[in-house]
C-alpha cells in the first residue's frame, strides 16, 4: 500500500472492515490524518489551477467587442498627427505633440496627462491655445498611448516620468518660460517637476489624493504578482455596457454625448494592462514638503463637482501645502475629464490666468 498515492492509500484503509480483536495504533491513526490532510490539500490546489485555467482560456476567448475592435482601429485626429514627433530622451523614445503658437512673448504651455491617459485628450486646448502661448507642447508618458513601453519598473516612478519631461522641455525653446498643465496623476508628476525647474505657473486639474491608505499601499506591494490576464478580466467586466459602462462614467459622468463617450472608451482600451500595474506600483505622492517648494505662487486647481476619483475636497488639501493661496475653480456637473467634457470653462479659466 506504501506504492499508492496518499490519496489512494486513504481510501483504501479507511474503506477496510478491521479484524475485532485488532484496532490500528494510534501511530497509524496520526499518519492515515497526515495523508488525508495531503490528499485534500492536493485537491484544493488542482482545483483552483483549474479554474484559474479555465477563467484564462475563457478570457482568451472572449476578446473584444465589435465596438471595441471599431474603435482601436482608429487613429487620432490629423491635426495631431500633422504636429506629431518623437523624441528619444534618458533611453525612452515618447511621442511629443508640438505646435508653434501665435504669441512669441508668453510662456510655452506644456500638458501632461494622467493614469491612462495620452496626449489626445488635450487636442481641443492644443488647438485654442495655440493663439494665446510661444508654444503649446503635450506628450505621451512612457508607456502611453504612442510612447514606447519598456519592461522594467523603475522607469514608471513618478520621479523617473518627472526627469523625462524634464529631459524633452530640454529640447524645447522655453526662453520665455514655462506653464506646466496636468491632469489627475499628471498633477502629481507636474508638482515634483515644479520644484526641478522655474514655472511661472502650474496648473492642476482633477487632482488626485494625496494620500493612501494602509490598504491602498498594500496593493501596491501585490501589483507585481497579480498576472496581466486577471487584472484584463475585471477590466472587461468593467466595460460591460460598452459607451454607458462604469468604464466611461466612472472619469465623464452621466451627462456625456456619445461622441465624448467613444473617445474616453478608446483612450481606455488604448491604456495598457502592464504600463497601468507599474505605474500604479511605482506612484509616489509628493509630501506636503515637496508641494511647498514648487517653484512658482501662481497655481490654478480646477476641479469637477461630480468628479468621484478626485473629490472636490482634494482641492482644499493641495491649496494648504502650497506656498500661497492658488486661483481656484469648481465645474458644477463635471466629472474626472472636464477639459473634454466642460472644454470652453476649462479653456477660458486657464486663458484667464495666463493674463493675470
Amino acid at each position: 500500500m506504501r506504492a499508492l498515492s496518499p490519496f489512494i492509500y486513504f481510501f483504501s484503509h479507511s474503506h477496510h472492515t478491521p479484524n475485532m480483536t485488532s484496532y490500528p495504533s494510534s501511530s497509524s491513526i496520526s499518519i492515515t490524518r497526515h495523508r488525508y490532510n495531503q490528499s485534500i490539500m492536493s485537491l484544493a490546489i488542482l482545483a483552483t489551477a483549474g479554474i484559474i485555467g479555465a477563467s484564462y482560456m475563457a478570457l482568451r476567448k472572449q476578446g473584444y467587442t465589435p465596438l471595441e475592435k471599431e474603435l482601436l482601429t482608429l487613429s487620432d485626429s490629423r491635426y495631431l498627427l500633422d504636429h506629431t514627433e518623437m523624441v528619444t530622451v534618458r533611453g525612452h523614445r515618447l511621442r511629443v505633440v508640438n505646435l508653434p503658437g501665435k504669441q512669441p512673448e508668453r510662456p510655452l504651455l506644456l500638458f501632461i496627462h494622467g493614469l491612462g491617459g495620452q496626449a489626445s485628450q488635450w487636442e481641443e486646448q492644443l488647438k485654442y491655445f495655440c493663439d494665446y502661448a510661444s508654444r503649446v507642447v503635450a506628450l505621451d508618458l512612457l508607456g502611453c498611448g504612442s510612447s514606447e513601453v519598456v519592461t522594467d519598473w523603475k522607469s514608471y516612478d513618478t520621479a523617473e516620468l518627472a526627469s523625462d519631461i524634464e529631459a524633452v522641455a530640454k529640447t524645447l525653446d522655453t526662453s520665455k518660460g514655462i506653464i506646466a498643465i496636468g491632469h489627475s496623476y499628471g498633477c502629481l508628476v507636474s508638482s515634483i517637476l515644479a520644484t526641478r525647474i522655474q514655472l511661472k505657473g502650474l496648473v492642476m486639474i482633477c487632482c488626485p489624493r494625496l494620500h493612501l491608505d494602509a490598504k491602498q499601499k498594500r496593493g501596491q506591494k501585490m501589483l507585481p504578482f497579480i498576472p496581466d490576464w486577471l487584472i484584463d478580466r475585471g477590466r472587461r467586466a468593467d466595460r460591460k455596457g460598452g459607451l454607458h459602462s462604469q468604464s466611461v462614467n466612472r472619469f465623464l459622468g452621466e451627462e456625456a454625448d456619445e461622441e465624448t463617450r467613444r473617445r474616453q472608451l478608446r483612450w481606455n482600451l488604448m491604456s495598457r494592462t502592464s504600463v497601468w500595474k507599474r505605474f500604479m506600483s511605482r506612484a509616489r505622492i509628493p509630501s506636503p514638503e515637496i508641494l511647498s517648494k514648487i517653484s512658482t505662487n501662481r497655481v490654478l486647481i480646477i476641479g469637477g463637482s461630480e468628479d468621484k476619483m478626485a473629490p472636490p475636497s482634494t482641492m482644499d488639501i493641495v491649496q494648504e501645502h502650497l506656498q500661497e493661496a492658488p486661483t481656484r475653480l469648481l465645474i458644477q456637473g463635471a466629472g474626472h475629464m472636464p477639459m473634454v467634457t466642460n472644454t470652453q470653462q476649462v479653456n477660458s479659466a486657464i486663458q484667464e490666468f495666463l493674463f493675470q
